[in-house]
């Protein structure tokens, strides 16, 4: 069953200071199981990529490769439907004091049944609070 993931857990597959067992670990379980991921994870690894290169901790070379290599990851993205639902994700921001991004994740593995892969304390608590399962540590 694919695992939700989010930006904090793909992110550290890229950054160095970040890419320890845990991220390896994710990394695997992706390609094994694949992931789904909300719409707007496209636009959140897009954002974060292009703020760490103005800061000067990633290149504009390794932008592009990681971008190339996260669209040849089994991930699907995950549509609502055909109309807005704004009630679900801005409840559980509110419950949390989550943004509606963070939220997003969780309505995500709540519809789906599905692990969570994060690397986020906050959406891991508000993920226990909902008995959503959730793993910094994905075992592969």
């Amino acid at each position: 069953m694919p695992i939700v993931l989010d930006v904090s857990a793909a992110l550290s597959w890229v950054f160095t200071d970040e890419r320890d067992a845990e991220a390896r670990a994710i990394a695997r379980a992706v390609l094994k199981e694949g992931a789904v991921v909300p719409a707007l994870w496209v636009w959140e690894i897009q954002n974060a990529l292009t703020v760490a290169q103005r800061r000067g901790r990633i290149s504009s070379e390794k932008v592009d490769g990681v971008l190339r290599h996260m669209e040849a990851l089994p991930i699907e993205v995950d549509v609502v439907g055909p109309t807005l639902v704004f009630k679900s994700e801005v409840q559980t921001s509110r419950r949390f004091n989550l943004s509606a991004y963070d939220a997003a994740y969780l309505d995500l593995a709540l519809r789906r049944r599905s692990l969570l892969a994060t690397r986020d304390g906050k959406l891991a608590h508000a993920a226990d609070a909902l008995k959503i399962r959730w793993r910094q540590r994905v075992r592969s």
